[in-house]
């Protein structure tokens, strides 16, 4: 059996599923598996990749399902590995060709059952440079709320993780935090219990035009708005993670108070498992509830 799992949810992906694809058969180590789970495509996803499969270059599996959203593609994504290992390529990133190799030698040389994985760098395709900064030299492992509460994000990061914990913690997410906040969820969660490896390497290469034309960034604000209910449950995971900081809980407080009052919250300090905290935050939390109700009306 492979160590790694590289699992890709696909949407009308076609035109940049290929650069994945090559990207993959071009791997240094051949210790993997592809999983692509096909959120209902209406191009020529499926045809493609059946096309990939017959080329027999890399074992691929191929789960094609109704159109649900990213949270229901990690849910069969889950289910379905058997690696010991996983990782999330989106179909608009693509893998530098040492990338598996790198993944399994730190594994095979440090990893445990007392690390929930390892975790790299997402680097731009134009440079090859670390987008965000890079870890800490002298930090070998870190555990990821850590990192988070130091500006690290799914975006800069490519977290590998290990796949029994993530299928537990992304079964308990539950359907009410937005889909691109899925994975974030999970991983604050195994990763607020064990450490993970740091590795300064590339693990994942974004072509960040793609991105922009793609998936625009809006404000944050803007998101509390649209998604305040999935907001909320966040910022009160992340406000009571042991392995961050003091500054960042009440942060997280302040927002978590914003989102509460948004989704229409009544008992939001009854609510809340960090009641002083909240507390604390319930002044600018509320300053801020009414500057997202003024400037982004729902």
């Amino acid at each position: 059996m492979s160590l790694l799992t590289v699992f890709t949810p696909a949407l009308n992906s076609a035109y940049t599923l290929r650069r994945l694809y090559e990207s993959l058969v071009t791997q240094s180590c051949p210790d993997f598996e592809w999983l692509v789970i096909d959120n209902g495509s209406s191009d020529f996803t499926q045809q493609l990749i059946e096309g990939f499969k017959r080329e027999g270059r890399i074992h691929i599996a191929y789960i094609r399902q109704e159109h649900g959203g990213p949270h229901n593609a990690y849910h069969t994504a889950y289910a379905n590995i058997s690696t010991e290992l996983c990782v999330c390529i989106d179909a608009d990133n693509f893998m530098p060709e040492d990338a598996v190799e790198t993944i399994a030698t730190n594994w095979r040389e440090k990893g445990s059952t007392a690390n929930a994985g390892i975790i790299g760098l997402n680097c731009h395709m134009d440079t090859m440079e670390a987008i965000g900064r890079r870890f800490p030299e002298d930090i070998a492992k870190a555990y990821f709320p850590e990192l988070y509460a130091q500006g690290f994000n799914l975006h800069n990061c490519t977290p590998v993780t290990r796949t029994d914990l993530m299928r537990d913690a992304v079964i308990h997410t539950g359907d009410d935090v937005d889909d691109d906040l899925t994975l974030l969820y999970a991983l604050l969660q195994i990763s607020d219990s064990l450490p993970m490896l740091t590795a300064n390497e590339c693990f994942s290469i974004t072509d960040t035009q793609v991105r922009m034309d793609i998936s625009p960034q809006e404000s944050i604000f803007k998101r509390y708005a649209e998604s305040p209910r999935s907001f909320a449950r966040l910022r009160h995971l992340e406000m009571r993670l042991k392995h961050t900081s003091l500054r960042h809980s009440y942060r997280s407080a302040m927002h978590y108070m914003a989102c509460s009052l948004l989704a229409g919250g009544h008992d939001i300090t009854k609510d809340s498992r960090r009641k002083a905290l909240t507390i604390l935050a319930g002044i600018p939390g509320y300053i801020m509830y009414r500057y997202i109700s003024h400037r982004y009306k729902r």
